[in-house]
């Protein structure tokens, strides 16, 4: 499936995430990121998450998701081991501090602060 099939699943669930990190990025600048290739979209029938390959290849991070909890929790398990088997040797995921309870085998690394102005 092409992106430009990809892209209208996937835009409510990208909105969503987005809201939810505090708008600091437009559809637009993440549409623009995965048809440069910067980073990936991964769609399921009622999910999208969006990654990006960091550190030369060897981190694979979660930027964006939204959607239903079951099934953004399959595609965080097909995409990392997928990653995995691809030499990725590491994933991050920034979110809401819940995911952290609804994902296995993850700790928290850093919290990320928003003032607005």
């Amino acid at each position: 499936m092409s992106l430009l099939d990809k892209w209208p699943l996937a835009l409510p669930h990208i909105r969503e995430a987005l809201a939810h990190s505090g708008d600091m990025h437009t559809p637009a600048d993440v549409y623009q990121r995965i048809e440069e290739g910067r980073a990936e979209l991964h769609v399921g029938n009622r999910s999208a998450v969006v990654t990006q390959a960091l550190s030369g290849g060897k981190h694979l991070h979660y930027w964006l998701a939204g959607g239903h909890l079951d099934e953004l929790k399959k595609i965080e398990r097909d995409v990392s081991a997928d990653a995995k088997a691809r030499g990725f040797e590491k994933v991050t995921i920034a979110g809401r501090r819940g995911w952290l309870r609804s994902l296995e085998n993850f700790e928290e690394a850093a919290t990320i602060m928003v003032r607005k102005l």
